[in-house]
């Protein structure tokens, strides 16, 4: 994974940016944070990809659809419902 793809699917999947050392990104529901994560600047490979995936509480296949296009901040928002990260509306 790359370090583009990693920022555009935290974008993607409604992430605030919060630019420093690090891109920080938090995952906002409700005014609570529910998720962060950081993405190193730069470009080249995402070294820490699994380490970011598991912070976004996705599997590999939800990563990958997230990377193609079809997993978006709507889809994300049911996942962390169903896994009880969040309540759903």
């Amino acid at each position: 994974m790359k370090k583009r793809e990693a920022h555009r699917v935290a974008r993607k999947l409604g992430f605030e940016e919060r630019k420093g050392k690090e891109i920080q990104y938090q995952y906002r529901h409700a005014g609570v944070i529910v998720a962060t994560t950081a993405v190193p600047k730069g470009k080249g490979e995402l070294y820490v990809a699994n380490q970011f995936r598991q912070q976004l509480r996705l599997d590999q296949r939800q990563l990958a659809s997230a990377i193609k296009c079809p997993f978006g901040a709507i889809e994300y928002e049911q996942h962390l419902a169903e896994i009880g990260i969040i309540e759903p509306e």
